[in-house]
C-alpha cells in the first residue's frame, strides 16, 4: 500500500500536476494623503500560470506613514506583490512636495522598482486605479502607453524617477478621469 501511495505522489510531482501559484504583477501604485492618513493602492494583474488567465485587482491600505499603508496592502494577500512590472506611480492632490520626496525615496530604495518608473499627478490616485482599463489589462499599462504615445509625438515627458529624483519641486503631468477613461490635462 505504501508503494502505491509513494508512486502516486511521485507521479503527481514529476508531471507537474497540482495547483500552480498565482503571480501578482503590480502595474501601478497610487498614493493619496488626507486627514493625516496615507492611502496606498496597488493595481495588480493576477496571472495564473496554469490556465494562462489574467484578472485585475486593486488592493488598498491606509496608515499614518507610507510604509504602514504599504504593509496594510501587503497583508491582503498571501502571494507576494511583484513590483518589477510596475511602471507608474500616481499621486493624489493631497500629496505635498515633501511627501512626494518620501514616495520617490521609497521607490528608489525598493530593489524591485526600476528607476524608469513614471510619476504623475491626479485628483485621487485610488479612484484613477479603480477605473476600467481602456486598451489593456490594467490602468497602469494604459498609462504607460499614453506616455509612449507622447514620446512618439516628440513630446517626451520628463517624469521618470531618475529624471526627477534630485529636483526640489518636480512638475508632474496631470491625468484626469471622465466617463470614457483618462487623459492628460497638462504636461
Amino acid at each position: 500500500m505504501k508503494k502505491i501511495i509513494v508512486m502516486l505522489m511521485l507521479t503527481l510531482f514529476l508531471c507537474g500536476c497540482g495547483d500552480k501559484p498565482q503571480e501578482y504583477l503590480v502595474t501601478a501604485i497610487g498614493v493619496d494623503y488626507e486627514k493625516a492618513l496615507y492611502t496606498v493602492s496597488f493595481e495588480a494583474v493576477v496571472v495564473n500560470t496554469e490556465i494562462n488567465g489574467q484578472e485585475r485587482l486593486v488592493l488598498t491600505g491606509q496608515g499614518r506613514t507610507l510604509i504602514k499603508a504599504i504593509d496594510e496592502v501587503k497583508k491582503q494577500t498571501t502571494q507576494p506583490l511583484l513590483l518589477s512590472h510596475c511602471g507608474v506611480v500616481a499621486v493624489g492632490n493631497g500629496i505635498s512636495q515633501q511627501k512626494l520626496g518620501g514616495i520617490m525615496r521609497y521607490c528608489k530604495e525598493e530593489k524591485d522598482i526600476t528607476l524608469s518608473i513614471r510619476f504623475l499627478k491626479t485628483e485621487n490616485a485610488a479612484e484613477l486605479l479603480k477605473t476600467e482599463p481602456i486598451s489593456s489589462v490594467s490602468v497602469g499599462y494604459d498609462l504607460m502607453s499614453l506616455f509612449d504615445a507622447q514620446k512618439q509625438q516628440n513630446k517626451d515627458i520628463k517624469n521618470r524617477l531618475f529624471e526627477i529624483y534630485e529636483q526640489l519641486s518636480p512638475t508632474l503631468p496631470t491625468i484626469k478621469t471622465n466617463e470614457t477613461g483618462y487623459y492628460f490635462e497638462k504636461y
